[in-house]
């Protein structure tokens, strides 16, 4: 079976109807509640729930932030080592969030780690912090998988069946 991957390029095609409404027919969907959970426990329970999952071809992260750009720019230099990022979206100011994509052939412990505790620290008003939002979505196969952490208390998963890298009923 030829599977498309779900890429920076197809991202928001396919997944904007399931943001904005939560479910769809032939979705699996599950809330994660880490709000008990010690504030470090927090990303390494993430990055153990991705690497739990094998077969792992793709993974592109997507990151919805509402900081300065130099400073989102910066801390992408710092912790991608080698890989490429592309900022598509400009914060400017304002409630429109600025929209970084990562693509990669492996779950990235280290950097995953890095941006959770950012993000995590957000929440709970520690340093470093950003101010941001992280979807994950990776493609193991038969299903393509999207988890949207979206702050220090939990994430939202969503499975869905993939037939040639299509998500069936969102992609109609």
């Amino acid at each position: 079976m030829n599977r498309k991957r779900i890429d920076k390029k197809r991202f928001d095609e396919q997944f904007r109807r399931l943001f904005a409404q939560k479910e769809d027919p032939g979705v699996v969907y599950g809330q994660f509640d880490m709000e008990y959970l010690p504030l470090d426990a927090k990303p390494y329970f993430i990055i153990q729930l991705l690497l739990s999952f094998r077969e792992i071809s793709h993974i592109t992260y997507r990151v919805v932030f509402w900081e300065n750009n130099d400073r989102m720019i910066s801390f992408m230099e710092s912790n991608l080592s080698d890989r490429q990022y592309s900022l598509t979206t400009f914060y400017k100011g304002r409630e429109s969030p600025g929209i970084i994509y990562i693509e990669d052939k492996r779950v990235d412990d280290i950097f995953l780690a890095e941006i959770l505790k950012n993000h995590f620290n957000y929440e709970m008003g520690k340093e470093p912090t950003l101010q941001m939002r992280l979807q994950i979505c990776i493609d193991p196969p038969p299903f393509v998988i999207l988890m949207d952490v979206y702050d220090d208390r939990g994430f939202h998963i969503y499975y869905f069946p993939s037939n040639s890298g299509e998500l069936h009923s969102l992609a109609s």
